[in-house]
């Protein structure tokens, strides 16, 4: 760099011109930052959005599942009175 384009570098109305450039870039880095914080922002609403519904479709099926556990309960319960009824009436019966 010569001398003539060190002070023209330090001249007010390039230094002016070079921070206007600058202040530009900077508004549109925020402007893109902002753009993609906003993107990131619906992406994540609607991910949430998904993951609601899954929960809200599991806790159906683990409903419905409670409910067949509690039969089966209920069934292996009558079974378990049935086979020891018969097995005392068995019992009875060979004495």
């Amino acid at each position: 760099m010569n001398i003539k384009e060190f002070l023209r570098s330090w001249n007010p109305w390039h230094l002016r011109k070079r921070i206007r450039a600058l202040e530009q870039s900077l508004e549109r880095l925020t402007e893109c930052r902002d753009s993609l914080v906003a993107e990131c922002n619906r992406h994540n609403v609607k991910e949430i959005e998904r993951l609601e519904k899954e929960v809200e479709r599991l806790q159906g099926k683990t409903s419905d599942m409670l409910c067949q556990f509690q039969r089966l309960g209920q069934i292996i319960s009558s079974l378990h009175k049935n086979f020891s009824r018969d097995k005392r009436e068995t019992n009875n019966e060979t004495k």
